[in-house]
């Protein structure tokens, strides 16, 4: 029994003592807590949220920048004519696959286990003084004739001007034209009259996009014509496109139609892009997937116009138009670059220079032989499994830079996207 006086003694002390204390300390009670939970009820009113479902298209205009090498041209007029000069070093270097135990290997700066020229293909009845005759007779060779060798190649170079065979000039991307996706948004009212808004995607499945190359070229002889691969789609990637609205409503808020007025916010994410084969094999990747592509990441911000449609005291439909231009970058990087005859890029340089390529490989076994200029149908032979002359000049400067390809090479092209997105939606406040 005192137990239990004692507990319902200590509860109503307790209570007396906290009416006591509201008594006296009023501003707390009655003044900061009501004031506090005034905005927040007023900051987080539910009857300005709204929420849309719809699909999103957008229509895409593309101005691209000419293809450009960053890390510079895949040869040079110096290292053609570099090997014109190094006649023991590409004498040896071609010797090797015949006799390997014969082989200065200082002078190539390899070691006997380098794979270069490890493809297998032999010289049946070659011997040294017919891969001599190939590279250094001042009539037949491929280094010293100036009507079919290494010369022919220089010559054409120094009178068009160049010093370097690279991209060819006017090459462009073009993206998709268009793309779409389904999203989810959810937006705000700031005002009572509801008629200032923002409103944001807060999902949507990624767009697919792909780029486009296009380009002309004008040959030795004949009209300016579309370069190889023109039209043919050299990259794919997906985007993230995060996207804020804020604009005005404009009318009664209680009308059927209300026009809508504002500005658009994009923030392009580019993710999953891939090179195509057609670039990898244009470009003069040795393997497949040699070549990677990348886009830089673009934000942008444009006009919006739109209506929305009330359905009732909860539905409603909207459609907005808005344009926004993207400023991005495509990186181009080939890893293993080794130029041959079936890399259709060397069909795009164009002139004299293509003249000149051509005749090399009509001459020396890549597409045809002529045994009066060449001197045996065996040093066609060996050309031609080594992929044609221009792979051999390019596995010769690669040997002589002491690699077995190229190297890596860096393009990069600079473009404006111009999109212009529409958005068709259903959606309801609450």
């Amino acid at each position: 029994m005192n137990r239990l006086l004692s507990k319902r003694t200590a509860g109503t002390l307790a209570a007396s003592a906290a009416l006591l204390a509201s008594l006296a300390l009023p501003g707390v009670a009655q003044a900061a807590e009501p004031d506090l939970s005034l905005k927040l009820a007023k900051a987080l009113r539910s009857d300005r949220l709204f929420m849309r479902a719809g699909a999103i298209y957008v229509n895409i205009k593309t101005k691209s920048g000419e293809t450009r090498d960053v890390t510079g041209p895949v040869l040079t007029l110096a290292d053609i004519q570099n090997i014109g000069q190094k006649n023991a070093s590409a004498y040896n270097l071609i010797n090797w696959k015949l006799n390997p135990t014969q082989v200065d290997y200082d002078t190539l700066g390899i070691s006997a286990s380098d794979p270069f020229f490890d493809s297998g293909n032999t010289l049946a009845d070659g011997t040294p003084e017919e891969i001599r005759k190939l590279l250094l007779d001042k009539d037949t060779g491929l280094l010293q004739n100036p009507q079919v060798g290494l010369p022919l190649l220089s010559t054409a170079m120094i009178n068009t001007g160049r010093t370097s065979l690279g991209t060819p000039p006017g090459l462009t991307g073009v993206a998709g034209k268009e793309a779409g996706t389904a999203g989810l948004s959810i937006g705000y009212f700031l005002d009572d009259e509801y008629k200032w808004a923002v409103e944001t995607y807060v999902l949507a499945a990624p767009l697919s996009t792909s780029v486009a190359i296009r380009g002309r070229t004008k040959p030795g002889v004949g009209a300016e014509r579309p370069i190889r691969i023109d039209g043919q789609t050299i990259a794919t990637s997906k985007l993230l496109p995060p996207t804020l609205m804020v604009g005005r409503y404009w009318g009664d808020k209680d009308a059927m139609i209300r026009p809508y007025t504002g500005a658009i916010g994009m923030y392009a994410i580019f993710f999953d892009s891939k090179a195509t084969e057609t670039l990898n094999s244009y470009v003069g990747g040795t393997n497949p997937g040699d070549t990677r592509v990348s886009f830089k990441n673009a934000a942008g911000l444009g006009p919006m116009l739109g209506a929305r449609i009330n359905l009732g005291d909860t539905w409603h439909a909207s459609l907005n138009v808005g344009h926004v231009k993207l400023k991005t970058k495509a990186r181009i990087t080939t890893q293993n670059s080794l130029m041959t005859m079936n890399s259709k890029v060397v069909d795009d340089l164009g002139g004299a220079v293509q003249d000149a390529i051509l005749t090399g490989e009509k001459t020396y076994g890549g597409i045809g032989c002529n045994t009066d200029a060449a001197g045996t149908q065996a040093i066609c032979d060996f050309i031609k499994a080594n992929g044609g002359l221009t792979a051999l000049v390019s596995k010769l400067v690669a040997g002589d830079r002491g690699s077995n390809s190229l190297g890596t090479y860096v393009r990069e092209t600079d473009a404006i996207l111009n999109n212009t997105i529409f958005m068709l939606s259903v959606g309801r406040s609450f």
